[in-house]
C-alpha cells in the first residue's frame, strides 16, 4: 500500500503509526507484532476493516470471525482457500504468531457459517481423495469443521486406508473429534504404523472412541516409545480406579505416564472407592514392575484402610 494513500483515523491511523514500516515507499506491516495487529483487524468496525484490507488481505480474511457478516465470511473463506490453492499449500502456519492461523480461521468460519461449504462441499469431498497431499489435507480441514452427518463416513473412512501418513494422521484426528465409531477397527491397526504421527493420532482418537473398559486393550497395543504420554490427561478423565490399574497392568515396564496416572488416581479417588481387591491389584502392579510405588505417602493412607 502506498504511504500517500494511508489517510485514515481511529485504529487504522494507530496501526499505520505504530506497526507499519516503509520499504521503497510501500507501507508494510511489521512481523514482530502479529498478535497485536490481528486484534486491530479483528475488532475494527466494518469501515475500518475495508481500509485495513488494503494493507493485508489474508490477515483481513483470517480475522473475519468477530465482526464479519455472512458475505464477508464467504469472501474470506474463498480468499483463504484460493490463496493456498494457488501456491499448493496446506492450511498450515500462515498467520502463525497471530490471533489464529489460516487453518484455525477456516475451521472457525465453517463452524459459524457452515453454509459457506454447502455449494462447494462435493468438490471438497472429491478433493479429500486427491493424490496431492496439500489438496487432500485442505479438504479435510474444511470437512472436519462441519458437524458429522450421514456423509461423514463416506469421505473420512477412505482417507484412513491410504499410504500417505499426513492424510492418514489428519483423518485419524478427525475420526476422534467427530466421534466416527466406524473408524475404530482401522485406527487399531494404525497403532502399529511405522509412522509416529499416525500412531499418535490413532491413539488419541481411540482414547476418545472406545468404551472405558476397552482402554487397557488399547494400551496393550501401543508400541510407541513414548507410550501413553500423549493421552495421559485424557486417560485420567475417562478412567476409574479399576481401569487405571488395568492400564498400568498392560505395560511390561511401568512408564512415567502410568506412574503419573496411578498417582492421580490414588490422590483423587474417594477413600470409599478403595476396596481390598483394588489395593491388592495396585500392589501387584507395583511388584510386577520392580517395586515402583507411585507415591508412597498417599498410598499409605489407602493401605491403612486395607492392611
Amino acid at each position: 500500500m502506498r504511504s500517500s494513500d494511508t489517510r485514515h483515523r481511529g485504529p487504522v491511523a494507530t496501526l499505520l503509526r505504530v506497526a507499519v514500516t516503509e520499504v521503497d515507499g510501500i507501507a508494510r506491516l511489521r512481523d514482530d507484532m502479529e498478535f497485536t495487529i490481528d486484534l486491530v483487524f479483528e475488532h475494527a468496525n466494518p469501515l475500518d476493516r475495508r481500509a485495513l484490507r488494503q494493507l493485508d488481505e489474508q490477515r483481513w480474511a483470517r480475522t473475519a470471525i468477530s465482526r464479519g457478516d455472512d458475505d464477508e465470511a464467504r469472501e474470506a473463506f474463498a480468499m483463504i482457500c484460493e490463496w493456498h490453492a494457488e501456491r499448493d499449500l496446506r492450511f498450515g502456519s500462515t498467520g502463525d504468531g497471530g490471533l489464529r492461523t489460516a487453518a484455525d480461521a477456516v475451521e472457525a468460519i465453517v463452524r459459524r457459517w457452515p453454509e459457506v461449504v454447502t455449494e462447494p462441499r462435493a468438490r471438497f469431498e472429491s478433493d479429500s481423495r486427491s493424490t496431492d497431499v496439500a489438496v487432500a489435507v485442505r479438504a479435510l480441514c474444511v470437512l472436519g469443521a462441519l458437524d458429522p452427518d450421514d456423509r461423514t463416513t463416506e469421505w473420512l473412512l477412505p482417507c484412513l486406508e491410504g499410504t500417505r501418513p499426513l492424510i492418514t494422521a489428519t483423518a485419524a484426528g478427525l475420526a476422534g473429534r467427530l466421534r466416527v465409531h466406524e473408524a475404530i477397527p482401522r485406527l487399531r491397526e494404525h497403532l502399529g504404523s511405522a509412522e509416529r504421527d499416525v500412531r499418535r493420532a490413532a491413539l488419541r482418537a481411540l482414547v476418545e472412541l472406545v468404551p472405558a473398559g476397552e482402554l487397557p486393550d488399547v494400551a496393550r497395543a501401543v508400541k510407541d516409545h513414548d507410550g501413553l504420554r500423549p493421552v495421559a490427561r485424557r486417560l485420567l478423565e475417562r478412567v476409574h480406579v479399576d481401569t487405571g490399574i488395568a492400564v498400568a497392568q498392560s505395560e511390561s515396564q511401568l512408564s512415567p505416564t502410568s506412574v503419573w496416572l496411578l498417582e492421580r488416581i490414588i490422590n483423587e479417588a474417594h477413600p470409599n472407592a478403595w476396596t481390598a481387591s483394588r489395593v491388592a491389584n495396585l500392589m501387584r502392579v507395583c511388584e510386577s514392575v520392580g517395586g515402583v510405588i507411585p507415591d508412597a505417602e498417599r498410598l499409605a493412607g489407602v493401605l491403612i484402610q486395607h492392611p
